[in-house]
């Protein structure tokens, strides 16, 4: 069957040692393979033509070795249910995975998940996670339809980046494990495929995102779009790179769609919407037409208390469908009295803070016990 070697058994760990000749099938079958090892680099799995469509049923060990430079459009690898990581190279992936598992991918070569040339209308399988751990490690995300096929959780952790394409990507969801980077060219966009359901268009976890761009480049990303919501969960900062963008733009829009929750802890202590500074810091925009909710359960309740919610450093507009949840509007404030507190959320500073106006049976025990001790001062000097 296969053109460039002979075929490995059913069990074991298929080896790939010819970079000049593509292993190409020629007829369709099933592969059983606890793993693949690559020892060379330029390896390429294809097929003769659309009928000759194969899977792998791929074990524990995973992808190992060099550099597998191409992957065609009639190809599936099947992981299960099995958890497994991809330590060798992936260039040019055009065809399909499937399963439910975890596929750590851990080399510094940029995976590229490519369109399914030719078989544009079925979108890919895979229902599991890709985990993207460490900053020298990416996957590009690559469609050309504007369904957006990529129905699959992104887990990001150490730095990992998922590049996205200028593309909607309907049914992605990215938990950060850790710190992780989102880097985006043109009019990129992330929602959830029902605008109700939490889990797919969600972006949740405990680290830092960082919407990266391309340098000398119009760049942009949308959270939330048309009828469907996204939902920003996660507890860290949501950093909008302006380090190193040359003449370029980076736009963060917050689709009417969105609701972002922020975290409100003791004074200043809270998770933003930020820029990582630079000599490009204006060059950073934020387009804010969702919904703002604040956390407010572990706050600090004391007067005068302060939070940065997006850094003044961004250029920012709020559209017409802003609103802060549980908050009422005027003149570009947000207000919400809860008892003796009153926060305040100023669109002009980006910023929320806190008054506390004592309740007035405090401040009648305070005056009594004030008059109290003065009379009790005049009676011992009489």
């Amino acid at each position: 069957t296969w053109t460039g070697g002979s075929i490995p058994g059913s069990g074991d760990i298929a080896d790939f040692n010819d970079s000049t000749n593509p292993y190409i099938v020629s007829s369709p079958t099933t592969f059983d393979w606890v793993g693949i090892n690559l020892s060379t680099t330029g390896v390429q799995l294809d097929d003769a033509d659309a009928s000759d469509a194969f899977t792998i049923n791929l074990g524990a060990s995973g992808i190992t070795g060099s550099n597998l430079s191409r992957v065609g459009p009639n190809a599936t690898i099947n992981v299960g249910s099995t958890n497994q990581t991809w330590s060798a190279g992936m260039d040019n992936f055009q065809g399909d995975v499937s399963g439910t598992a975890r596929i750590t991918y851990s080399n510094p070569l940029q995976m590229s998940l490519r369109s399914r040339i030719g078989t544009l209308s079925f979108p890919r399988s895979f229902t599991g996670t890709w985990v993207i751990d460490g900053s020298s490690n990416s996957i590009r995300f690559e469609d050309n339809t504007s369904a957006g096929q990529f129905g699959v959780g992104v887990e990001l952790n150490n730095g990992g980046t998922a590049r996205l394409q200028s593309h909607t990507y309907n049914t992605m969801s990215i938990n950060l494990a850790g710190n992780g980077n989102i880097l985006t060219g043109n009019a990129a966009a992330i929602f959830s495929s029902d605008g109700v359901t939490p889990g797919t268009g969600e972006i949740s976890g405990s680290g830092d995102l960082t919407v990266k761009g391309f340098a000398n480049n119009t760049n942009s990303l949308t959270l939330g779009g048309g009828t469907n919501g996204s939902f920003i969960t996660h507890s860290g900062n949501t950093v909008i790179d302006t380090a190193s963008l040359g003449s370029g733009t980076t736009t963060l829009t917050l689709a009417s769609t969105s609701e972002m929750t922020f975290y409100i802890g003791a004074n200043g202590v809270n998770n933003g919407i930020i820029s990582n500074g630079g000599a490009n810091v204006a060059q950073g925009f934020l387009n804010a037409n969702g919904t703002f909710i604040f956390d407010l359960s572990g706050a600090g309740l004391g007067d005068g208390n302060s939070w940065t919610i997006v850094g003044s450093d961004l250029t920012e507009s709020y559209g017409s469908t802003f609103a802060v949840d549980g908050f009422t509007e005027s003149a570009n404030v947000w207000t919400k009295s809860d008892g003796s507190n009153t926060w305040t959320f100023e669109e002009s500073t980006g910023a929320l803070s806190l008054t506390v106006i004592p309740e007035p049976g405090h401040v009648g025990l305070l005056m009594g016990a004030v008059i109290g001790l003065l009379v009790l001062r005049r009676s011992r000097r009489a």
